[in-house]
């Protein structure tokens, strides 16, 4: 076997090692409390062994499908990964100021939007919702502290 398209190669050369990184680190880490049925290293571990899997699926079809598409192919578009990569910047830099809620609904709005719905404030609705769940979940659910933000004054602290 030969290798046809070499960026998919070495990015599943990339992707395979990250995955065993991420599976051999997990495995130092130490196990939670003695009542917890699953430790906290699982899944990091079901994580590194998915990179594995994606790097394994990567290289075989880089060995397969020539690089350069067909007349009746369409190339590939990273305009989504851009929008969606952005945003998550964004979420990552005012999680803290402005919360969970208004900031997982930016981006899930913004995916939506990279991807041609064009309903902004239908899918800023669904995003609202789904992350306020999100938040009720995690918050008071699991005892796992999301950043409220501006919501802080109005909804109780997690104890």
């Amino acid at each position: 076997m030969t290798v046809r398209n070499w960026p998919a190669a070495i990015l599943g050369i990339v992707i395979f090692a990250i995955g065993v990184a991420v599976f051999l680190t997990a495995r130092t880490i130490k196990g939670g409390f003695g009542y917890d049925a699953v430790g906290p290293a699982v899944f990091p571990m079901i994580i590194g062994s998915g990179f594995v899997i994606a790097a394994i699926m990567i290289g075989l079809e880089s060995m397969s499908v020539d690089p350069e598409p067909t007349d009746d192919q369409e190339r590939n578009n990273f305009w989504p990964v851009i929008v969606i990569s952005a945003a998550l910047l964004v979420e990552a830099l005012l999680i803290k100021r402005v919360g969970w809620v208004p900031m997982a609904a930016i981006v899930f709005t913004s995916g939506a939007w990279a991807f041609g719905n064009r309903r902004l404030v239908v899918n800023g609705f669904f995003g609202l919702v789904l992350s306020a769940l999100i938040l009720f979940a995690f918050n008071w659910g699991l005892g796992l502290d999301l950043p409220l933000g501006i919501l802080a004054p109005i909804l109780p602290a997690n104890q």
